[in-house]
């Protein structure tokens, strides 16, 4: 392959019960994962997730190139679950039939070309009773904290904007104050009023309880006026603030401006394409992460990421999708705490590894860059490995970029098959329980 890095990333659970039942007859096992063609993703030209799935399609099979490719699925979730390579069962059975739960994390590759919807992931208790009135839009019980690691430069809005940055732009484009409905005045001075205090220039958490409440209690009120607004009302609000957007000099215009114009023109009329000014606009740089907990307001933009998540598909839209949009089980879900996305724990385990811990128990990411080598004497890869740390549960490795060898600690492959197994752009493994494995670069 052109690329001379072996780049993988390795979701893993922590898995007590995974520890405590018997593990499988091999300790790596070469998976297909399953990709998602979502209207959002990036066509086959651009699609990182497009070039992952090509390299596991049946002969080589291209894709269409006029087919998004938006997500690549390495899990157990019934919705898209990963597969044996050997045979095409389904991870969860092969693991069933050996005493084994099922993953607790879902494993994905994201390739963004269009705005995701505005949405939001329940809490288990709340994800239960979604679940339990209206299973057909909400999969399952579970919830979905989730984690990203961009692999490209990829941007998000994610969680509320502090309140003295939405009132500055509702002061510098009046026809931002009528997004609200008749009574957006009256909102906008309720957020006005907040904006003195802790609250309306720190994070929610770092100042005043009090203050934070009250900015909470006035951001929920002019949200939710905003949402349930008529589609007719939005679009006409929405045309009012694009002609004084387009008015001002392009040296004048934020980021928030110009990211409205982009949402927009992806989603005419759509009510989401306010949330330019009231959700923060990240984006990170390779190797950077953002974690999502349940009940804060996101939507990813644009780029390619590694996704991390609990097991669950469930999700609460209210905008920027013409799929089922939920809007007042979001209104009154949301925290509504102003501030930025707190980052996961970062550690550097090595010069060649890094983990990413987020405040939840089903899982944590690992990413690994093993340098290329000019050459070697052996023909079974060359330079320094990289020891992955065993890990308590099992956990799922993907290939992105490069060649080399995962090598399996003797003794650890029961199969008595070479310890030796390919990586490669795509190449997807399951690792059992406290496996012992070595990322290997390829001989250039």
């Amino acid at each position: 392959m052109a690329t001379k890095t072996a780049d993988a990333v390795a979701g893993a659970a922590s898995g007590a019960a995974e520890a405590a039942a018997a593990a499988p007859p091999s300790s790596v096992l070469r998976l297909t994962p399953a990709a998602q063609t979502y209207a959002w993703g990036a066509l086959p030209a651009t699609s990182l997730v497009a070039r992952l799935a090509a390299r596991n399609a049946p002969d080589g099979a291209p894709v269409g190139a006029a087919t998004p490719h938006a997500e690549l699925w390495m899990g157990t979730h019934p919705t898209a679950p990963a597969r044996l390579a050997s045979d095409g069962r389904p991870l969860a059975a092969y693991l069933a039939g050996r005493g084994l739960p099922g993953l607790p994390f879902l494993l994905k590759v994201l390739s963004v070309r269009t705005a995701l919807s505005i949405q939001a992931h329940p809490t288990k208790e709340l994800a239960a009773k979604l679940h339990a009135s209206n299973p057909d839009a909400y999969k399952d019980d579970n919830h979905k904290p989730e984690m990203a690691v961009a692999v490209t430069p990829f941007s998000a809005m994610c969680c509320f904007r502090r309140v003295a940055a939405i009132v500055a732009d509702c002061d510098r484009l009046p026809a931002l104050v009528g997004a609200f409905g008749g009574g957006g005045a009256d909102l906008v001075g309720r957020l006005r009023g907040v904006v003195g205090g802790p609250a309306g220039g720190t994070a929610a958490g770092e100042g005043d309880a009090d203050a934070d409440a009250a900015s909470a209690d006035a951001l929920r009120s002019a949200f939710g006026a905003l949402m349930n607004r008529d589609a007719g009302a939005v679009a006409a609000s929405l045309d009012a603030l694009l002609d004084a957007v387009r008015a001002l000099p392009a040296a004048d215009r934020t980021p928030a401006d110009g990211l409205l114009l982009t949402l927009a023109g992806q989603y005419p009329g759509d009510v989401g394409c306010f949330a330019a000014y009231l959700l923060n606009q990240v984006t990170l740089q390779p190797g950077e992460a953002l974690f999502l907990p349940a009940n804060e307001p996101h939507a990813y933009l644009s780029g390619d990421c590694v996704e991390v998540m609990a097991t669950s598909d469930n999700v609460v839209r209210a905008g920027l999708t013409p799929k089922f949009k939920d809007v007042p089980v979001l209104v009154k879900m949301l925290t509504y705490a102003a501030g930025p996305p707190l980052p996961p724990v970062v550690t550097r385990l090595g010069p060649c590894l890094v983990r990413y811990t987020p405040p939840v128990k089903e899982f944590m990411l690992e990413r690994v860059d093993v340098p290329a080598v000019a050459a070697a004497a052996d023909g079974g890869g060359g330079g320094d490995a990289v020891a992955l740390p065993p890990l308590p549960g099992g956990s799922v490795l993907v290939a992105l970029a490069g060649d080399g060898w995962l090598r399996v600690a003797a003794g650890g492959d029961a199969g008595g098959a070479s310890d030796l197994w390919p990586l490669y752009a795509g190449t997807v493994y399951y690792l059992a329980p406290g496996a012992e494995v070595e990322v290997l670069p390829a001989v250039g």
